[in-house]
């Protein structure tokens, strides 16, 4: 009887000691999911947000059935240019129930491990684009984010088998250290100051994207990239020729009908005399 009365005591606190650690992990999370408690050292292989600037031509009128299917596919457009422009780590959000200095605590916590997770994207997405030199980097902590403009040569070598950085120079081990250093100071979204930032980081950074954009290459032009616009430009070039033509038709009709009125003027006065 006495064992069975332990037995049941011993299961009871078990129950309460798993009871508290789940309140407990609730808690750290936010209070924002209280059906999941994610593993904090798991890591995401993409960023939750990839922001690229892309750059098509058109794809000539498709001749044949075959070439039907894969021109309606593609909308009628061929990319020509493909290149990263924001890349961005979204942490959730610091407990509801600190306030004040421990609120931005938190925050500030979690953005320095999105910074941490932004390395490895970074790292990833200049030897994935071998021509890029720069990429927008966002790492948000709820409510509050910190970006940079993140330069090739400001980027640490990523090893992903051991999963860490590079540390097989001086140099790339100093990049690593310094990594944090590139961000700018932290905004709270819906501010002023937050607003003016993101304004100025568009005009910057953002909009001048379109300024940069590649030309046509040769062969797309050839395959008929720009065969439609050539053509409108041949139709308007004949078209002002046929008009210049007409303009001189007319002309040479005004000359001849003032020729008759002369004529005429002439007779007249012939015969008034």
């Amino acid at each position: 009887m006495e064992k069975k009365v332990a037995s049941l005591l011993k299961r009871r606190v078990m129950m309460i000691e798993k009871q508290d650690e789940i309140a407990r992990q609730r808690k750290e999370v936010g209070n924002t999911s209280l059906e999941s408690s994610p593993d904090a050292a798991s890591f995401e292989e993409e960023p939750d947000i990839f922001v690229t600037h892309v750059a098509t031509s058109r794809l000539p009128e498709p001749d044949s059935e075959d070439k039907r299917n894969h021109y309606e596919l593609r909308a009628g457009r061929k990319t020509y240019h493909q290149c990263g422009a924001i890349i961005v780590k979204l942490k959730k959000g610091p407990s509801r129930l600190l306030t004040g200095g421990d609120y931005l605590t938190a925050a500030s916590s979690l953005i320095k491990d999105a910074q941490d997770d932004l390395l490895q994207y970074c790292s990833a997405y200049f030897a994935c684009y071998s021509d890029a030199m720069t990429v927008i980097a966002f790492a948000t902590g709820g409510l509050i984010w910190r970006w940079a403009n993140i330069k090739r040569s400001n980027t640490p070598r990523w090893d992903f088998v051991l999963n860490c950085a590079n540390e097989t120079s001086p140099k790339n081990k100093r990049l690593a250290q310094q990594w944090r250093t590139l961000f700018s100071r932290s905004f709270q979204l819906g501010t002023t100051s937050s607003d003016k930032e993101l304004t100025s980081i568009n005009r910057q950074h953002i909009y001048t994207l379109l300024d940069h954009t590649p030309d046509i290459p040769a062969y797309e032009a050839e395959e008929g990239g720009d065969k439609d616009e050539d053509e409108d430009k041949g139709e308007d070039k004949d078209k002002d020729e046929d008009e210049d033509e007409d303009e001189d038709e007319d002309e040479d009709e005004d000359e001849d009908e003032d020729k008759d009125e002369d004529e005429d003027r002439g007779n007249w006065t012939d015969e008034d005399q």
